[in-house]
């Protein structure tokens, strides 16, 4: 999947019979240790930089959901940060690629069984959650699988 707000595949091995994952490189950490590290060090999240983590990450999600791929574990753990400024969509370990039929899929998340459709929205109600925990420097979880 190449988009500019997707982590990027790079290869995999197997060694000493473990599986190997080889990630493009974040050099800014993830979304959970930047809320940490701003509560900790006493700074609010500006407006622009809080907008500009929400568009990029609505961008990746576009081009996720657009490719019929449902994420399933959308988090603040799972949103990648450069130190560019840069925000990459990553850990699709659990995601499902979806048939054409998008509107009769389903998925499980958590204990919920929903609709894709249903899913799309699920999806905007937890970036719209994790921005404003970005605003309030404060980490929530919803529950466990999120």
């Amino acid at each position: 999947m190449a988009h500019s707000n997707i982590t990027m595949y790079i290869e995999s091995f197997v060694e000493n019979a473990k599986l190997y994952i080889v990630m493009e490189f974040a050099d800014g950490g993830d979304l959970c240790g930047a809320v940490v590290r701003r509560r900790e060090s006493g700074k609010k999240w500006g407006e622009s930089e809080v907008m500009r983590i929400f568009v990029q990450i609505c961008l990746a999600l576009k081009h996720v959901h657009e490719a019929n791929i449902l994420h399933r574990d959308l988090k603040s753990q799972n949103i990648f940060l450069t130190l560019k400024g840069v925000v990459k969509l990553g850990d699709f370990g659990i995601a499902k690629m979806l048939d054409t039929s998008i509107d009769k899929a389903s998925t499980t998340i958590g204990l919920l069984s929903i609709y894709s459709y249903y899913y799309y929205h699920y999806c905007t109600f937890i970036v719209i959650v994790l921005m404003f925990c970005v605003c309030r420097n404060t980490l929530l979880s919803i529950t466990r699988n999120m």
